[in-house]
Order: structure tokens, then C-alpha cells, then sequence
């Protein structure tokens, strides 16, 4: 497993999450500042979703899809669906 260590800033205050990738990447795993607790996993498609996001299981309860995301492979269009809200998103530079 890779760990991409990332900040994100919530409240003023900055929080590191580690990104871990399984199964090749495949699978990835987004864990809290103690690199022991599964926030998010986030799961790579072949096809449209290209990537479907699902809120940790708490307790034993299954995993809760949150989001999805979908890229243009010619074009720099992305759509990202979370809950019921489509956010358009755009890619810019060489990616």
C-alpha cells in the first residue's frame, strides 16, 4: 500500500489524511491523521462511474455509497454526483 499523505483544512484547522492504495490501484483507502481508522474508500470502474466513493462501514454496517465521478477520456469534462447534486468540474493543464 502507497501513503499519500494529504491536508485538508476543516474549521481553520489543517488535518492530514492518508490515501492508500489496494489491490493494485483498484481500490483506495482514505484513513484519518492515525493511519488506523477508514474513513472513505474510494473504488476505480473500467467504465462510467469511473470511480464510485463509499462512506466507511461503522459498527459492521455495510459501506454507504456517497458519490460517484465520471471523467471524458477526450475531452476535460468531469461529473461528480454526490448525494443527489451533480457538480460539473473541469480538468485544466496536462494530467
Amino acid at each position: 500500500m502507497a501513503d499519500l499523505s494529504q491536508m485538508i483544512l476543516m474549521n481553520g484547522q489543517s488535518r492530514t489524511l492518508h490515501i492508500y492504495y489496494q489491490s493494485g490501484h483498484e481500490r483506495r483507502l482514505v484513513m484519518d491523521s492515525d493511519k488506523h481508522t477508514v474513513l472513505y474508500t474510494v473504488h476505480r470502474n473500467g467504465s462510467k462511474p469511473h470511480m464510485s466513493i463509499y462512506r466507511a462501514s461503522i459498527n459492521g454496517s455495510q459501506e454507504y455509497l456517497i458519490g460517484t465521478a465520471s471523467f471524458e477520456h477526450f475531452g476535460s469534462d468531469i461529473d461528480v454526483v454526490m448525494g443527489n447534486i451533480n457538480v460539473g468540474m473541469k480538468k485544466e493543464g496536462f494530467m
